[in-house]
């Protein structure tokens, strides 16, 4: 009953968004035909949960089966719809999951989806080998690979581009790499990382599971450019960047020097181009790739599941390893004036227990969402399915918020981006934070402005949604301890910060779970940010589409896709 009378509400507030009908439970749909590359024999395995002990050493993957040459269409530029905005075309720096970065460059690893298994494997790239030796892993660098200004991949730009992730004030690369304390040059095609401590997520880190921060860029270029690189980006991959306008499109061509070679013995890409547009709206993005405007799109609404799965000539991606992750995070930051949530932890539970996470997931999730109160998922170490939950109790809320000494109420401002399903879902919890005397005010932005809001401490709690990460660490130490890249909310707990610095320095996978499982309630028990409800990724891709590879940040690489029209 209570999902219906949500579903009322936001029908009245957002029906134009809404629509008229509600789709059935979709299905998966056949995955568009996918490139050679993520068919290839898989050389390192680490499962998404991080294994027991990294690869010892790994050689490049077996040749695939490839698609006949006779088959394969050469020229096209494809075009691509993306709901965030393009804020950064340095890699490094960036802190969005930008898909046009696997065209301009290359990571030193791949982590690859097995679709025979839906496994995950760490796969060579411009790294074609790797040796773990407890604090150390050295690399055996791929010869013979430029970048786009000529210049050449060796151990020296190697070692600059692990520095500046490690070193740079901006880097948003940094809370991946932290386990390395220093790289050096044994010879112009091998370097050495040193460890601080064994580390299980490094590999992964190196891969673009690194929530695609850890792309290799061209010294020269960074030389050159300084904090203008990002008008300037150079990388090894496939194509260059023509054009850019932040908010609206960038224009991509190829590049005649990509080191990767085709089906066909020549070098990819087999595209002339690719278009990647800023489309905020999810409606519109859909609209556009039903009406042909489009070639591919990330995040189909859960409105539009069931009209994307019958339309001709589209094809509904399913990608169960991925989704969002829908969450809450409160103003933490010492210097914030706002200090209502940061020195109220019964206000933040009252919060907590308010929300109808239930109701919110079946709504607005529409057949995609579930509730999920956990920062991990079922398929990684340390997720414990019998942990303590803020469940819906409205009571407890009101109990919580006297506690406080808010027993008449409380004024708050909730900050929201501008998407659609955000405003849909902040407009019902709302109407139940309204409900125990949390009267709520949406203050509603577009992304790059809810950016600066939360760095500069201008929010009192804000919405927030991330994908899922490819190892625990990765979610912990990047959101959630002091100083990580993507702790929005400037929470810092020494007690947190060493439980995870325990989990992040073992190989045994065990003692790593344990240890996640008391970090999280440590979490937990101060509330500083709550998780609410997952909803499983789709995206939609023309059937004329091909090669595309999945990623595990979600979406597509498109090196070796191709236009069949």
């Amino acid at each position: 009953m209570r999902a219906s009378f949500y579903l009322v509400i936001v029908l009245i507030i957002v029906l134009a968004a809404l629509g008229a009908c509600a789709p059935a439970q979709p299905t998966a749909a056949p995955r568009p035909g996918e490139s050679p590359l993520a068919t290839a024999a898989p050389t390192a395995a680490l499962p998404p949960s991080a294994a027991t002990s990294v690869p010892a050493a790994t050689k490049p993957p077996a040749a695939p089966t490839a698609t006949p040459v006779a088959k394969i269409k050469r020229g096209g530029t494809v075009r691509i719809g993306q709901q965030n905005d393009i804020g950064q075309m340095d890699p490094q720096i960036n802190i969005d999951n930008a898909a046009h970065f696997h065209l301009l460059y290359n990571t030193l690893m791949e982590a690859r989806r097995d679709p025979a298994t839906g496994k995950w494997n760490i796969l060579p790239s411009l790294a074609e080998s790797w040796d773990v030796q407890g604090k150390t892993i050295t690399l055996k660098l791929r010869k013979g690979v430029k970048f786009q200004d000529g210049t050449t991949l060796d151990a020296e730009v190697v070692k600059f581009n692990i520095d500046r992730m490690v070193t740079d004030v901006k880097s948003a690369a940094k809370m991946f790499v932290a386990p390395i304390d220093s790289v050096d040059v044994i010879d112009p095609s091998t370097v050495r990382l040193n460890l601080k401590y064994p580390s299980a997520p490094v590999i992964p880190a190196l891969t673009t599971a690194g929530d695609n921060r850890t792309f290799i860029v061209s010294k020269a270029a960074v030389e050159k450019w300084g904090e203008e690189f990002t008008r300037h980006p150079v990388g090894t991959g496939p194509m260059t960047l023509v054009d850019w306008k932040p908010g609206d499109q960038a224009v991509l061509k190829k590049w005649d020097g990509y080191w990767e070679k085709g089906a066909d013995g020549q070098p990819l890409p087999y595209l002339d181009g690719a278009v990647f547009r800023y489309v905020v709206d999810d409606s519109i993005r859909f609209l556009e790739t039903r009406a042909g405007n489009l070639d591919a799109m990330d995040t189909v609404a859960p409105k539009d599941l069931a009209t994307a799965k019958s339309t001709t000539g589209i094809v509904l991606d399913e990608k169960p390893w991925q989704g969002t992750h829908r969450q809450l995070l409160f103003q933490m930051s010492p210097s914030s004036p706002n200090s209502i949530f940061r020195d109220n932890k019964n206000l933040r539970k009252a919060v907590a227990y308010a929300l109808d996470r239930d109701a919110i997931a079946k709504t607005i999730g529409m057949g995609s969402g579930k509730a999920w109160t956990h920062p991990l998922t079922e398929q990684q170490v340390g997720y414990d399915p019998n942990a303590p939950r803020y469940n819906y109790d409205p009571a407890k809320a009101k109990q919580l918020l006297a506690e406080a000494g808010l027993a008449n109420g409380v004024d708050v401002s909730l900050t929201v981006h501008n998407r659609t399903i955000d405003q849909q879902q902040a407009q019902m919890m709302k109407q139940m934070l309204d409900a125990v005397g949390i009267r709520t005010t949406l203050d509603v932005v577009e992304r790059l402005a809810w950016n600066a809001k939360n760095k500069a401490g201008n929010t009192e709690f804000a919405t927030l949604q991330s994908s899922m990460q490819y190892d625990p660490d990765f979610r912990y130490s990047v959101y959630l301890t002091t100083g990580g890249s993507n702790n929005y909310n400037s929470w810092s707990n020494p007690d947190f910060d060493k439980c995870v610095e325990e989990g992040r320095s073992t190989y045994d996978e065990k003692q790593r779970a344990e240890t996640y499982k008391r970090c999280y309630m440590i979490f937990f028990e101060e509330a500083p940010w709550l998780y609410n409800w997952l909803q499983v990724r789709y995206d939609a891709i023309s059937d004329k589409l091909k090669g595309t590879v999945p990623e595990w940040t979600g979406f597509y690489n498109f090196r070796a896709a191709w236009l069949d029209r």
